[in-house]
């Protein structure tokens, strides 16, 4: 759950059987519990369908999700997986991460920028990630950086930057990654003139 207060799950499971559970907090608020089954229910119905984009998922959901998927590619048949929500079961089967793995490959490339701010990010091996979040998309974009511009990198996090480079792009058009050749730090919003500045400038002209 992605609200203000999350939820905290308990795993349970049981000696000799291959179902595993997971039950919300006792204290945890209904509707919210029912916001995440609905989301759950709608993000997996999309991925089964073949839509990524409106499963509208988090990168790190999508890489579990595509975990899960693994699991049930057998050597000779596929494993089956049910999802049981609420008494209504899903299926879930290798096409998933099939369908994501195409998704996070680029169709095309081009020398562009992105203005966003810089962010930090530790993946499971332990590995530093930075990437840059633009409004103007939901998810923030991988940043591929030369051994000599790290640092550099580094002194700009959560500043305003405008990075230039090959941009690579889903098909849908969304940037997917960026191989970075320069980082512009671009003033905050605090530094930039306010509206009665601008009017006292246009006065003065």
């Amino acid at each position: 759950y992605e609200g203000a207060n999350k939820i905290a799950w308990t795993v349970k499971v049981r000696e000799g059987s291959n179902l595993i559970g997971l039950a919300p907090d006792a204290l945890a608020a209904i509707d919210q519990v029912s916001e995440v089954y609905e989301k759950f229910n709608t993000s997996t119905r999309h991925l089964m369908n073949g839509s990524v984009e409106e499963a509208g998922l988090s990168d790190a959901a999508l890489g579990h999700f595509r975990q899960l998927s693994q699991l049930t590619a057998g050597k000779n048949e596929s494993i089956t997986m049910k999802f049981w929500v609420q008494r209504r079961p899903t299926e879930f089967g290798p096409k998933v991460a099939e369908v994501i793995r195409e998704n996070e490959r680029a169709d095309y490339k081009d020398i562009g920028s992105i203005e966003g701010r810089l962010q930090a990010i530790q993946d499971m091996g332990g590995a530093l990630r930075i990437k840059i979040k633009d409004p103007l998309y939901p998810r923030a974009i991988e940043c591929k950086l030369p051994e000599d511009m790290i640092e550099s990198a580094l002194a700009t996090f959560r500043k305003r930057v405008e990075i230039t480079g090959m941009i690579h792009y889903r098909r849908n058009g969304i940037p997917m990654s960026i191989e970075v050749s320069n980082i512009d730090v671009l003033p905050d919003d605090s530094e930039l003139p306010s509206i009665e500045d601008v009017r006292g400038i246009l006065a003065a002209s």
